[in-house]
């Protein structure tokens, strides 16, 4: 084992940034096959082309998110209580929730560390010689988180508005 090495035994982004073996994503993200970060649909269209069973990846990871939010469930309920007022009459709340997964050599998805506030930064940061720190737009974070915020939104207001509509349509 190589206690030595930092970036050997972690998976977390914000230790391997500062790697020099770190390939950041440029601006042709969608098609970037080679950085350290990808979207997840290059990184299928990778296996597929090694031969992988894509579709089964895909259905073992989605299994493997239900059974993590399953389990979470007790956890997510208390702290759903903390947070919201017994006597509100309506209320509303989410949580998203990140999931770190690793697939091992065997093709098999492992729960790796579920985190409970992801993080949402869309800047790389570098820090500097002289100690400042550099901040560069990730494109690719821009992309995923962007589209991420927009997708939870989606799914939390639909049945509001939906409600709103109908209430709207029996006033009238």
């Amino acid at each position: 084992m190589n206690l030595k090495n930092p970036y050997m035994h972690l998976t977390n982004f914000s230790l391997n940034k500062n790697s020099d073996k770190f390939k950041k994503p440029g601006s042709d993200y969608k098609d970037d096959f080679t950085s350290s970060k990808q979207l997840l649909t290059n990184v299928y269209k990778k296996m597929a082309g090694k031969g992988r069973d894509v579709r089964l990846l895909k259905r073992q990871i989605e299994e493997l998110a239900a059974k993590t939010v399953i389990a979470l469930e007790p956890y997510l309920k208390n702290a759903y209580h903390c947070f919201v007022d017994s006597d509100h009459q309506n209320p509303r709340c989410f949580q998203i929730l990140g999931l770190d997964i690793l697939i091992d050599e065997n093709w098999f998805v492992w729960l790796m560390e579920v985190n409970a506030n992801p993080s949402l930064n869309v800047y790389n940061d570098k820090v500097l010689p002289n100690g400042d720190i550099e901040q560069t737009l990730s494109e690719l974070d821009k992309f995923v988180k962007t589209n991420l915020i927009a997708d939870t939104m989606a799914l939390v207001t639909t049945p509001l508005i939906n409600r709103q509509a109908q209430k709207k349509e029996n006033k009238d």
